[in-house]
């Protein structure tokens, strides 16, 4: 199967997911779950607030 890419705000994920929450579980399970994987892993390269506030105090100190 060929696959694209579409990147959408995260407040548009959300919506997709709410709509997909609405279907039969049987119909969407598997979609919901790549959906999910690729949304951690995306997430997981993005970096913290909390993490980027302590370097920027400790290059402070």
């Amino acid at each position: 199967m060929e696959k694209i890419s579409i990147t959408l705000p995260l407040n548009a994920w959300n919506v997709v997911m709410n709509a997909l929450g609405q279907r039969p579980f049987a119909e969407v399970a598997e979609l919901i779950a790549e959906i999910k994987k690729q949304g951690e892993a995306a997430a997981s390269s993005i970096p913290s607030p909390v993490a980027d506030a302590e370097d920027e105090q400790q290059g402070a100190a």
